[in-house]
């Protein structure tokens, strides 16, 4: 793709499919449990209702904030906050549309990323993303200055 053209992430995108809306129940659980949220059944069962009902809006709609909009536990709502569209992370994970790109060869500077209270959730997202990707092919992956993520405490497990 042209150089012109960022990258826009929209992990909740794929939700209408069961393996992927666990996938993001997980995904979620742990940005709420590093925002400092105890994550109980009650929890649980509210990040997949939640998840559920956001599944059958058109895909433009689910994203963090219509996460945020229907999660019925306003200590949730208030955790994801900083993920949505105005928060410090929402220009990085509340996309419309997700932007990636196709070529056969990626590169993904995460530099001013590491350190941030988003990095976990961005570098998971892209490593999963990354993973559905693989097809059987010879792939190599390259993580240049991989210790600044394994540096992260919360990333590195």
């Amino acid at each position: 793709e042209g150089a012109d053209t960022s990258v826009s992430l929209q992990p909740l995108a794929r939700i209408h499919d069961t393996y992927e809306r666990a996938w993001a129940a997980d995904w979620v659980v742990a940005i709420l449990a590093r925002e400092g949220i105890p994550i109980n059944p009650d929890a649980k069962e509210h990040i997949w209702a939640a998840l559920t009902s956001l599944a059958s809006a058109p895909v433009e709609e689910r994203t963090i904030t219509g996460l945020s909009v229907l999660l019925q536990a306003n200590d949730l709502k208030q955790a994801l906050r900083s993920y949505c569209i105005g928060g410090p992370y929402g220009r990085l994970l509340d996309a419309e549309a997700e932007h990636l790109g196709t070529a056969s060869v990626q590169v993904f500077e995460i530099e001013g990323l590491v350190g941030t209270g988003a990095a976990p959730a961005v570098l998971s997202y892209l490593f999963h993303r990354i993973g559905d990707r693989l097809d059987g092919r010879p792939t190599l992956l390259i993580i240049d200055e991989g210790w600044l993520a394994l540096d992260d405490e919360s990333f590195a497990g």
